[in-house]
């Protein structure tokens, strides 16, 4: 969304001139946002126990077992997820955990940026605009996905 005020525009202030017009016409205001989940998570086990050419295991998930631990992404940084809901599976086997878990995610991002502008009309005809922006972010650092094996 862009806002823009001033003799060009359709408001005007009241039909201010001169410096009063000067000062408060050409201010404009944007604003972009960027949010995003994170991706789900997808398990494998440290070693491939399946002895299959290529074909990599996933570890069982222990039924009625709660993965999902709440709380911002710093607060878990140590522990991302209950590491007890995955056992190691039997050899030869796959493993029955799914090739990803919707309920586990990384982090995400949350992002917001506001631009406020000044653009003034110069006397050869050309535009100045003098800008400046302001971010906020709750990622500032994109957290890695967690180790899931």
């Amino acid at each position: 969304m862009s806002l823009s005020f001033g003799s060009a525009e359709e408001e005007d202030f009241g039909g201010a001139s001169g410096i009063a017009e000067k000062l408060i016409s050409g201010w404009g205001i944007n604003g972009i946002g960027t949010f995003q989940s994170g991706f789900p998570l997808h398990f494998t086990t440290a070693s491939n126990l399946t002895n299959s050419f290529g074909g990599g295991s996933r570890p069982n998930v222990v039924s009625g077992c709660q993965a999902e631990i709440s709380g911002s992404a710093q607060s878990r940084i140590s522990k991302w997820f209950n590491t007890s809901c995955y056992t190691a599976p039997v050899a030869f086997t796959f493993g029955n955990a799914s090739r990803v878990e919707p309920k586990l995610r990384a982090a995400g991002m949350n992002n917001r940026t506001l631009q406020q502008s000044k653009i003034r009309a110069l006397p050869n005809r050309s535009i100045c605009n003098f800008a400046r922006s302001f971010s906020t972010s709750s990622s500032v650092f994109k957290w890695p996905s967690p180790d899931k094996s």
